[in-house]
């Protein structure tokens, strides 16, 4: 039987759910006290929040939006991972969809993404969904020099 995906925006995270992401993107649970930080200190200067796919109760997606300490009216999306039992189903794109979404009710006006090179699955669904490479610039304090920046 196929599972239910549901897909619900998180401003905040608990340690649980920080965990099952950590372990669904990262196979470590240990990154989860980075995810519930980082969410924390920008929440502190900006905005910043997650999208998130499940099937049931399992994580099978993230993408993270971040809004610019810098100028406000610019957010970045990053992480963005589906499980590879879940690839082909549409997951990303309606992850992706739901974060524009989220952010142009928050103000946003510029998006951002860094994307490695080689990741041409990423690189294809961000442009079939407008974006368009850009000369890069720096988000805040990320470094992601070597990534093709689209907005």
């Amino acid at each position: 039987m196929e599972k239910i995906i549901t897909i619900s925006v998180s401003d905040y995270l608990s340690f649980e759910l920080a965990e099952k992401i950590s372990a669904a993107q990262w196979h470590s649970a240990d990154w989860r006290g980075r995810i519930v930080r980082f969410l924390y200190d920008y929440k502190s200067e900006s905005d910043i929040f997650n999208v998130v796919a499940f099937a049931e109760d399992k994580i099978i997606g993230r993408v993270q939006c971040i809004q610019s300490i810098e100028n406000h009216r610019i957010w970045c999306v990053g992480d963005l991972f589906v499980i590879p039992e879940y690839h082909r189903r549409h997951i990303a794109e309606k992850m992706l969809n739901t974060a524009l979404e989220t952010m142009g009710g928050r103000g946003c006006r510029i998006v951002r993404s860094y994307i490695e090179p080689d990741n041409l699955p990423s690189l294809g669904l961000h442009k079939k969904l407008g974006f368009q490479e850009a000369e890069y610039t720096r988000f805040d304090g990320l470094i992601k020099e070597g990534d093709i920046m689209l907005e």
